[in-house]
This record gives C-alpha cells, structure tokens and sequence, in this order.
C-alpha cells in the first residue's frame, strides 16, 4: 500500500501540470528474459568505457577513468572516457550499450515505463536510451525531443502538441552530439556557454516555475538541475511547485536531506517493481482520460537536422561549402543532383552538421580543396579549413555505404591515407563526365568511371541503384528560413567586395544573439549599408537561422515610439497587443528571432526618441537586433561596428560589373579610378551604379567625366542639396557626389520613366503590381470592378524594368520602392512640377481600386487579402494626406475611407487610421466632415476609447435624429450606419434591428443586430459568410461544430486578434480552452479583455480566483452591452450553487438587462438557471415591443445571399 497522495499531486494530475522527470532507475529496472539487468548504471558506464580503451592499447586514459571514479570525480571520468574514444568509436560504444539491447527487453520488464505514460503525453527524461520509445502506447505518433528542437519544446512546455512527446533533456543516442555526458557539455547546457541551449535551459526553467515535475527513478544526484530548481524557486520568492519525487522508502531520510530548501516533496515505496508501479497507476488514475488534442495537426515540425523518414530507398545527406566571405558555386552539381530520382537533405558544410548524419547511407559533400585541406563553415559562417580525417572522424555515420566528395582538385595521397569510411573524392569533372556523374554513380553504381578521382575502401562500399520516386519537381530538401518580401535574394547575389565587413558583422551578429544588447552598423548614406546586412540575413536564413522570423523594417517613415512599437511588435505578430511587453514577458515562445532596422538615424530627431530606445532596449531581451544608421544610438548594450568606405579596388571592380558587357582597356583604368571613381564619385557604391546603370553604350570616360563636372556636378546648388538637410541627413558623406549622380542617372530617364519614378515616392511601403493581378485574375461579376482601369495606367511592365535596370528602384520578389536617399529625390522632383494634381489622383486611384479588389477578395481568401493589405497600409495611410489634392467625387473617397477603416479593424491596427483622419478632418466640409468625424470616433471606438468615442457619437448624431439622415446621399447614409453599429453595441440592437430592415440593408454576414435580438434562423445563417456572428447563432442554436470552427481559427490571419478573441470564445463557451492556450490570446482592447478574463474564469479551479476573474471580465465589457449581460450570466452560474446570496444579486442584475435591451436568448438562459427545463429557445416565446417581426427582411437577405454566392 503507498501513502495518502496529497491533494495538490492530483489536482496536477489532473489538471495536465504534471510532468514525469524520468531518470536512469527507469531504465535500470528492464530485464531480459532470464531476469538480467540490461542498461548500465553510470559507474558501469564509466568501467566499460575504460575497458574500450584498455582493449585499444589506450591504457593511461583507462587508469585515468579508474582514479576519477575512486575519487566520485565522474565527470572528470566522462571527460577522459571522451577523449579517449575519438571519432567514431565514441558512437559505437554508446550504441553497443544503449541501442543494441533493446531486442532483449523482456516484456513484462516494460511495466514501469508503461505506466508512465498514464501520467502524461509530456515526458522529460535525463536518460539517452530508447526506453520511453519501445514502452509508448502511441509510438507511431510519438514525438521525440532534444535540445536542438526549440520550436518543438515551446510546445512542449504549452503542452499543445499533438501527439505523446520524449524531452530528452541530457541528450538521445540518436542524436548523439547533442548528449550532456562530460562537465564540458554540462557547462554548455547550465552555464549556458553554448548559444544552441539556451532555449532548452529556459523551457525547464519554465517549467519549473509553471508546472511540477514528478521525479520517478532518479537519485537526486544531478547537482546542476537541482540548483536550477532551486534558482527558481528563490527568483520567485518561493512560489513554484510543489515537485514530487518517488523514493524508496529505505532511502527517504538520505534523500530528504539531500533536498533541503528545495520545493521538493517526497513519496515513498516500499520496494521496486511492482509498489512503485502501483503507486504510479494510483496518480494516472487522475489524469486526463486519453488525452486529445482539441485541434487536429497534420504536420509535426521538425528540427532541421532531422531525418526525412522514408519506408524504401536510400538516404542521401548532402552538404556544400559556401562561407559567406568565400563564397562558392555549385549550380552545376545541383543540377545533376536534382535528377537523383530520391529526396536529398540539404547542409552547410559545418562541424555541427557533420555531427548530425547519423542514419544516412550516402553523403554527398561540395567543396573546395586549400593546401591539402577542405573548406568548411565555422559556427559564424565564415571559411575554415580540416584535413580529410578531421571531416571523418567528426563525421557521426559509421554506417555509410558511401561518402562522394566533389571538389576543385584532388588532394595528395598521403593527406587522405587514413581514411576508413568509403570514400570516392571527385575533382574537376570533364563535361561529358559531369553530366553523367550522377546516371554513373547512382543508376549504374560505377566507380570505375572517373579518370581523376581517389577511391578509398572500395571494399566498403554498399552502392544499390535508387530507384525511390519523389513526389513534386524538387528532390533537394532544404530548410530555410522565409524571408520578408523587402528581402530579396536576387539582389545581392553578385555582391561585390566587403568580404572582411561580411565576416566581420555576420560574427558579430551572431555574437550578439547569445548576448543581446544591439548592433549598430554605423556609416555614411550610399556606401552599402542596407545590401550588406541583407547579403547576411540571406544566407543566414538559407542555413535555417532564426526558426521564429527575420523581420526589416524601414524606419523612415516612422514618426512616433507608437508607429516604432508597431513595426517592432510585427516580429512577434503582435502590433496590437495591448501590452507588449507583459504578453512577450509571459507567452514568449523561445523562437529566436533577426530584426533589422533600417535607417535608424531617422528616429534620433524625433521628440519621443528616448522611448523609442526604451522599446529598442525591451525587444533586444527577445530578438537579434541589427541596425543601420549614419549615428550612433547612444544606448546601454550598443555595439557599433564602422562600415568603411569602399577602397578604390573594390569600386572598380563595382564599375567593371555593372557595365556588363564593356570592357575596361588598360590604359583606360588609371583614368577611371583617379579621375572618375576617387574625385567624382568617391568611391561610392550607390553613385557608382547610377551613373553606369545610365552610360549610353560607347561612351568614353573622358566624355562623361566633362558630362558629370560641367554640365551636372559644378550646376548642383544649396538649394538642391536641401533634400538631404533634415538633421539625419547631417551626416552623409559629400552629399553632392549622390545627388548628382541621382540627378545624371535622372536626367538620362525618359519622360514617362521620370513620371514613374517620381510617382513611385507617393508609395512608401512599394507597389508590387503583380499581387493585383493575381487578385483580379480570373473574377467575373464582381462588385466594384476596376481592374482594366488600373492595369491601363500607373506603369507599365517595361517602365518598371528599365528603373530597375538602371539602379533607380528596388524590387524585391516583385514589390518595386524607391531607396531612401532616392526616393527624398524623387519626392523634391515630384513637387517641383507645375501640375502634380494628376499625380496625386493617378496614386490615389490607385490605391482606392487597390482597397476595393482587397475587399473583394476577403470574400475569397481573407487571410491573402489582409497579409497583403498589412504589406501595404503605409502607402494607404500616405493617400489619406494628400485625398485633399484629388479631384474625387464623395462617394468614391467615402466608400475608400469604409473600405480602409475595416480593413484596418480587420488587423486590429487603427493608430495610423486616426491620426490620418484627425489631421485631414479640418478640409472636409458639410456632411463630408459629419461623415468623416463619424468615421474617426467608430475607429476610436474600436480601437478601446469607448468612453469618450461613444459620448462624441452621442453628441454629434444622437439616436433621436437618424432618421433625419438621408439615405439617398451617401455620406449621409454611412454617416447614419457607423452611428447606428456604435449604438448597437451600446445596447440599443432593437432600434438598429428596425432600421436595417426599414431600409432593407444588405450585409453577406449575420446581422449582429438579430443575433443580439435571439432572432435566430439556421436557412440565414447558412447563407452567410462564416464570420463571429455566424458561428454565434449556430452555436447558440446548438448546430456548430468543433470542427468548423477549429478550421476557422486554424486559416486566421496571423494578426486578426479580434477576430481570433472573438472565435476562440465561442469555442470555450462550447467547451472550454486550456489555460495555456487562453492566455496565448492577445488582448487589443478592453472588450478583447473581457472576453480573455471569461475564458480564463471557465477553468480557473480556484473560487476566488474565478470571482475576480468574472468580476474584472465584467468590468471590461460594460460598452459592449451584450457581452457585459452574458458574462453577467455566466458569473451567476458559477455561483448559483456556492453562494446563493451572490446569485441573487447577480442574477438580477442579468436577468433585468436582458429584458431591457431585448436580448431574448440571454433572457431564456438566465430562466434555465432558476428554472431548468427540456423546453429549446423559441424567439417565438419571447415577443418584442408591437410584436415587432423580421421575418420578411431575413427572406431579403437569404434571397441575396445565395444569389451572391451563385454570382462568385
């Protein structure tokens, strides 16, 4: 018999918080069939190591392991062990203990770890065999953890992934680089010396303070995790777990002691075996009956490293050489490659990687051959050379049927001599062999085919043909990091020069992601800055860094620390969190994340610049910052690294590129570098490709230096370097050199180039005509078509590729902007034309036939439409500012303004919105400015300031006076419209039920008005978009799906947090949420706050908890009127049993409100309380003022709707 089990153990149980902790005692319980112990102990671990090394003539490394063992120095004894086994008989050993036992378990021996599993679908074990694996109930959907998975483990520690999970904290023999065995590793994982762990230590550390753990089989020997417990405990004044640990019994006081100021419990057993594994069973019994995932997950993400899982066919590793300051090419290769009929995992060629091939049958390795060694990647992404045996014995593969390497030349013989594996090293192809190499090498196995190659062990080769097919065209495997659309690898793949500023910031860089703070790359306007860092974020993210995001933002058209925090927070998915900083502090998801911030130095002139350092300096605690500015930031953790000047080798070289076909004669080149490159230009990288993007064919460098000095350079005045003297502008290097080379590269343009051009700088955030093309292509019918009047004016296909070619324009996966430097250009040009009206009514046309496709397209696709719509709402909040220099007739601007205030809802991102509209207010007249006014409270309103939006609406269109609107004019009728959905919020969804249907308003959605009403209808509801209200009327009728709704938030824009609060509550009033994913929810106003306290009130166990929770929910909602009477009603629930007194008054309350404002539904629910029957809500039973009826407008908007989806 064990022990009473204490009451919070169970509650943990139950409550999916328990964690097993599984130690070496598991495994040291399995038995073979004749009762023999199988796995070692760790001092057995340690007299076998020495026995290897004894049998290896390794006898001072042996003798050494025996002292440090007499001594208890095990680790020290690890080490030796460690260093003694080199190469690949470190593997073998652990797989001759750990892996080749396995088959010899005996069934019955599997007692234990199979009742863990009853405890939870998350284990955590120290242990680095298989043993969790063989005894999982559910092995085909298990999913098996180590450090290296971070993704992974924040959904461990959520504890919403979708299948039983393995964290195996102290590493997993099949992964065996990443095993915590020496005091070196341990230091790498609790003294947090290795970047790659830091994620993993701060998950435990979360979980020691979240969760409580439940150690079973561990002596409470490991120091290192014991004082990362106790850290947290103290760090949190004392206030983590209770943890418990599962002793025997003759064991406890030893291990009581042990333990001292640790939140540490003790329960005993009488005896291993069959005691412990009862007491065991008798905590599973609590836990969560089979556990499920309330949301299905088709895909588990998988560490990059990981092996594609493949029933038939070969495994093929392939790994290339390309370090970002030695660049090298391989398309050739990779081409042939692609015709193996097989997938292919492709790697950098690193020691990390090469550490993490177990399991492949072949390794294709690219690279390069420097005096008898191979060029390889360090952990900085910079070139370093191995000797061929080095690259073998760090090579975790004893099983390879073949190693092919591909290289420039073959290396002497002797450098290669020692080589076991199978080895087949290929140095510079013939073409006839090139192109057969792969058909030779893996069709027809044929080593005999290749003149200038080495063959080593030949004997040991396992070649068969591959014969696997593949689904897709692409057979290479590469995992990448996306990149954001201002990031185009295209444009810096002829990078020239720079090498030693690549390797120097990449090293930098990633320096300063292990130890935060902000990299500043400081230099003058021009010199490459921007194309430097990018050339680094593309081949970090081709080597798979930064699993949570990169993210550029462009800092100059910010104008405030709100606009800054926007931007920043789009890293994270949440520009509208309410509270950025307490949502990162308690839901960061351990994703390492690269932000770079363009053009800083525009944000140090700015009055509220010392709180944007502030954000800067949080957001550095949660994200790799990289900046680029000409001035310093000034800031604690700033690190600057001086971007120098082009040399004047490296200029030339620029010039000779970008002149493509013309050739330099040498007697021509002393010229170009003194007189053109150095006293004109500067050596200036930006100048450089504007002035030779722009030479006329044939023309001689005499000529264009008297073009540049005469006729442009010595014209340049004050005046026209003003484009340039704002005070971030102070610090740019011989301004003229840029602006006459901007000016030379202008006047060079045609006319309708110049055009384009200048009406580029209307579009901060780009145009990417294509995204509208596809939006249109292919639509028929719909209802605001514009597409043939847009693609026929704006610029045209050829306009845009002749700016680009002539370095006038960035375009970045299509998405065409002007530089920054250029576009100041552009706009000083734009407004030094006489007529520049129909400028501004060609972008505003633009834009307004952009919102209306988008709005269009919602009906479609509205994740597309809004990640797109997001991409663009600088150009969108730019056309508000100048709708005031367009000729626009009312209706047009008021349906764009509509247009841009939903969509703006729709990403819960209205700052920008206000304060365009709150500026350009004053030009508007009559019942333009009524409607515009309405416009900006209804975004007031959204955007949390109820109070004082909704006492303007009252004060400037009170509810008495609608019906004087007149619906013929359309700013009258939208004026009526906002005001009246305000109201209905406000309590008021009668008047705006009667209203609606008076004037036979048509929406595709359910009518909020008749859902707040309980006019329900299943044929309505049918016919409607699936949207919040929709889901709430089939819910509230009983006909909604778990289903369909999880499919719903599963295909949600990423930032439509309203949308997803909204959802998401629907789905807990169904059938509530799990805490960890309720408080993952963000929060953008106080109705979203509301609703989040709900949700949490739905499973909070504590009753005063709860009370405070649906108090401060209660608190919340008061303006969303019939949301504050549900949550009412949900309060008196919880208390109708437990406080009679409290429901009463509560009860009350609610029952009075629902009458009030005629929430019919609400008013049923609250009868069931008092009294309960089988009777279903029937409107029917609950008749409104004059027997008011909607039968006849719900028939108007069925017939609507479904000949709307007809027509799509």
């Amino acid at each position: 018999m064990h022990e009473k089990l204490p009451q919070d153990l169970l509650n943990a149980s139950q409550n999916n918080k328990l964690i097993p902790l599984v130690g070496a005692g598991v495994s040291m319980s399995l038995t073979d069939k004749e009762g023999k112990r199988i796995f070692p102990c760790w001092r057995e671990l340690l007299g076998y190591a020495a026995d290897e090394l004894e049998k290896a003539g390794k006898e001072k490394f042996a003798n050494g392991i025996k002292a440090m063992q007499d001594l208890g120095d095990f680790q020290q004894a690890a080490k030796l062990a460690r260093q003694g086994l080199q190469g690949t008989l470190w593997n073998q050993f652990f797989r001759k203990h750990f892996e080749e036992p396995l088959p010899r378990i005996s069934e019955e021996s599997k007692s234990l770890p199979k009742a863990i599993w009853g405890l939870s679908n998350r284990v955590l074990t120290l242990n680095y065999d298989k043993v969790l694996r063989v005894a999982c109930p559910d092995i085909q959907r298990l999913i098996e953890l180590d450090n290296t998975n971070k993704a992974e483990l924040a959904s461990f520690k959520r504890g919403d992934l979708a299948a039983p999970a393995i964290w195996h904290f102290h590493g997993r023999i099949d992964n065996i680089s990443t095993m915590i065995f020496t005091a070196e590793s341990y230091d790498k994982l609790y003294m947090e010396t290795d970047k790659n762990y830091l994620a993993a230590l701060d998950v435990f550390r979360g979980l020691c303070r979240d969760q409580q753990l439940l150690f079973v089989g561990c002596s409470l020997d490991d120091a290192e995790l014991l004082h990362e417990m106790a850290n947290q405990h103290r760090l949190f004044d004392a206030n983590t777990g209770p943890h418990y640990a599962m002793v025997h019994q003759e064991q406890h006081d030893a291990i009581k002691q042990k333990i001292e100021g640790l939140p540490i419990e003790l329960l005993t057993f009488e005896s291993f075996g069959d005691p412990l594994v009862q007491l065991v069973n008798a905590i599973a019994k609590h836990a969560p009956q089979s556990p499920q995932m309330d949301q299905a997950i088709n895909r588990q993400h998988t560490n990059h490293q990981q092996v594609h899982a493949r029933k038939n066919g070969k495994k093929i590793a392939l790994l290339s050489a390309s370090p970002i300051n030695e660049e090298q090419h391989y398309s050739k290769l990779l081409r042939e490659f692609k015709k193996i009929d097989c997938p292919i995992d492709y790697f950098s060629l690193s020691i990390e990687n090469i550490n993490n091939l177990q399991g492949y049958d072949y390794l294709l390795i690219l690279s390069k051959v420097i005096k008898d060694k191979l060029l390889i990647e360090d952990d900085y992404l910079c070139s370093k050379r191995i000797s061929f045996k080095e690259l073998e014995d760090q090579t975790e593969n004893e099983q390879t049927a073949g190693v092919f390497i591909f290289v420039d030349q073959l290396p002497p013989p002797d450098s290669t001599a020692e080589l076991r594996l199978p080895t087949i090293i290929l140095a510079d192809l013939e073409k006839q062999q090139f192109n057969s190499a792969v058909f030779q090498l893996f069709k027809k196995n044929n080593l005999d085919y290749f003149e200038n190659c080495q063959l080593l062990n030949r004997s040991a080769f396992q070649l068969s043909p591959l014969i696997e097919g593949i689904e897709g065209d692409n057979n290479i495997r590469h995992p990448k990091t996306p990149l954001p659309d201002s990031i185009d690898p295209k444009t810096v793949r002829n990078f020239i020069g720079r090498t030693g500023d690549l390797e120097q910031i990449c090293r930098k860089l990633l320096t300063q992601e292990e130890e935060g703070g902000v990299l500043t790359i400081k230099g003058s306007g021009g010199i490459g800055k921007t194309t430097t860092v990018k050339k680094i974020a593309v081949a970090l993210a081709e080597r798979g860094y930064f699993d949570g995001g990169i993210s550029f933002v462009e800092c100059e058209p910010i104008t405030d620390c709100q606009q800054f925090q926007y931007k920043v927070a789009g890293a994270f998915n949440l520009e509208q969190a309410e509270d950025l900083k307490r949502h990162l502090r308690d839901h960061y998801d351990q994703l390492s994340r690269l932000i770079i911030l363009d053009n800083f130095e525009t944000l140090l002139y700015l009055g509220d610049q010392q709180e944007i350092k502030t954000v800067l300096g949080f957001i550095c605690d949660y994200a790799t910052i990289v900046i680029t500015s000409r001035e310093r930031l000034q800031i604690e953790g700033e690190v600057v690294y001086e971007m120098r000047q082009f040399t004047t080798d490296e200029a030339v070289e620029l010039f000779a590129h970008c002149l493509d076909q013309r050739k330099i004669e040498p007697g021509e080149l002393s010229f170009l570098r003194q007189e053109i490159i150095e006293n004109i230009l500067d050596n200036n990288p930006l100048a450089i490709k504007l002035i030779t993007r722009n030479m006329p064919k044939g023309k001689n460098f005499a000529a264009l230096k008297e073009e540049l000095e005469s006729d442009l350079f010595s014209k340049i005045s004050d005046s026209d370097l003003e484009v340039f003297d704002d005070n971030s502008d102070l610090n740019i290097a011989r301004k003229k050199s840029i602006y006459g080379s901007i000016l030379y590269s202008y006047k060079h343009l045609l006319d309708n180039e110049q055009r384009a051009f200048e009406l580029l700088s209307l579009f901060p955030d780009g145009i990417g005509l294509e995204t509208f093309k596809r939006l249109t292509h292919g639509q028929k019918n719909t209802k605001n078509s514009g597409t043939n009047e847009l693609q026929q004016m704006m610029i045209t296909d050829k306009v845009i590729k002749e700016l680009e070619n002539k370095s006038m324009i960035e375009n970045n996966n299509g998405q065409i902007k002007l530089q920054s430097i250029v576009g100041k250009f552009a706009e000083a040009q734009l407004h030094r034309r006489n007529n520049i009206t129909h400028y501004y009514c060609n972008a505003f046309e633009y834009n307004r036939l952009f919102a209306m496709a988008l709005r269009d397209h919602q009906d479609i696709n509205e994740r597309r439409a809004l990640i797109i719509f997001n991409s663009q709402q600088g150009n969108f909040l730019k056309s508000i500012m100048y709708c005031d220099k367009v000729n626009v007739n009312s209706t047009e601007l008021i349906e764009y303004l509509e247009n841009l205030c939903v969509l703006f809802i729709d990403i819960c991102s209205l700052g920008g919105l206000i304060r365009g509209l709150s500026e350009m207010r004053d030009y508007f007249k009559g019942a333009d400015r009524h409607y515009v006014d309405a416009l900006l409270y209804f975004a007031r309103y959204f955007d949390g300031d109820f109070d004082s939006a909704f006492e303007a609406i009252k004060q400037a269109i009170p509810l008495d006076k609608l019906d004087t609107f007149d619906r013929a004019k359309p700013n009258e009728r939208s004026t009526a419209e906002i005001a009246l959905s305000v109201y209905q919020m406000e309590g008021e969804a009668l008047c705006a039920a009667k209203h609606r249907a008076s004037h036979k308003f048509l929406t595709p959605n359910y009518p909020p008005s008749l859902l707040l009403l309980g006019e329900f209808d299943q044929q309505l509801a049918n016919s409607c978009k699936h949207y919040f209200f929709t889901f709430e009327v089939l819910a509230n009728m009983g006909l909604l799906v778990f289903e369909e709704i999880d499919d719903y938030l599963s295909k949600l824009y990423d930032k439509a947090h309203l949308d997803r609060m909204q959802v998401s509550y629907i789905r807990s009033k169904l059938k509530p949420l799990k805490r960890q994913e309720v408080e993952a929810l963000v929060t953008v106003n106080p109705y979203t706050r509301g609703l989040k306290w709900l949700m949490l009130a739905f499973v909070e166990a504590d009753v005063k908890k709860a009370d405070e929770l649906y108090q401060e929910a209660i608190s919340q909602l008061v303006h969303i009127k019939y949301y504050y009477v549900e949550a009412l009603y949900f309060y008196a629930k919880s208390l109708r049993t437990r406080n009679p007194a409290k429901f009463e008054c509560v009860y009350q309350q609610g029952f009075e409100l629902a009458q009030k404002h005629h929430y019919r539904f609400l008013q049923y629910c609250f009868e069931q309380l008092l009294h309960p029957t089988l009777i279903t809500y029937d409107s029917r039973n609950y008749p409104l003022p004059d027997n008011e009826n909607f039968t006849d407008y719900i028939q108007i908007l069925i017939k609507e709707n479904v000949q709307r989806k007809s027509q799509s």
